[in-house]
């Protein structure tokens, strides 16, 4: 316990210090973006696959930089982000060996991610600054489905989360800075939930250890706060 104290103590004071003497600068930043979205949800009786989704997506990040040159910075990253759609230009359901084609206009879904991780930063002036930053971290996917003629059905799925983001700050040394960006989740378990029931001929199938795997790139932009 003492030692805990003391390395947490030996931390704070070379963050004081490097801050007094302007070493350090921290950020927050909430953006908006758009995200296509591809996932599967495949158990042993039962699949389901969903192609482009369509999201509007919800970041909020704090970076914590420490100059280690006038130009480059190293430290860390943390991400959380919202991704929220109702369509999809491709979901299949698969029962057996029939596949079932979901209309365009068939589900309604939110996925949430939480990523924490190292980051390094350019900064070129009081022009740009450009940062590139890796996580890992948990994000959980709920997406329920129905539709008169084909199926109704439902996902929970809480994965392994793997983030990686690249973004430009503009005139990074004022307080107030817009920026622009992109970053690309992978998500990965092999629990999740899987409910799908056929409409048509009534053909059902639950699965409780469902492998499940997503992929989202967003393009985002937005505001930040700069101490």
């Amino acid at each position: 316990m003492k030692r805990t104290i003391s390395i947490f103590c030996i931390l704070l004071s070379m963050v004081s210090l490097s801050f007094a003497k302007g070493k350090y600068f921290g950020d927050i930043s909430e953006t908006l973006g758009i995200t296509p979205i591809n996932y599967e949800a495949v158990g042993k009786h039962c699949k389901y696959k969903k192609d482009d989704a369509s999201a509007v997506s919800v970041i909020v990040s704090s970076s914590h930089l420490f100059k280690i040159t006038d130009m480059f910075s190293v430290g860390g990253m943390v991400s959380y982000s919202g991704d929220f759609f109702s369509e999809t230009k491709n979901g299949i359901i698969t029962l057996g060996n029939t596949d079932y084609r979901l209309p365009k206009n068939g589900t309604d879904a939110i996925n949430m991610n939480f990523s924490i991780g190292p980051a390094v930063a350019l900064t070129l002036g009081n022009v740009v600054r450009f940062q590139a930053s890796g996580g890992i971290g948990f994000g959980y996917l709920i997406d329920t489905f129905i539709n008169e003629s084909y199926a109704i059905g439902y996902i929970n799925a809480g994965y392994v989360n793997y983030k990686a983001d690249v973004h430009a700050k503009f005139i990074p040394h004022k307080f107030v800075n817009p920026f622009v960006g992109t970053c690309f989740n992978y998500g990965t378990t092999d629990s999740g939930d899987l409910e799908l029931t056929t409409l048509s001929n009534s053909i059902s199938a639950e699965e409780k250890q469902a492998k499940f795997s997503l992929r989202t790139l967003s393009i985002y932009a937005g505001v930040s706060l700069t101490w």
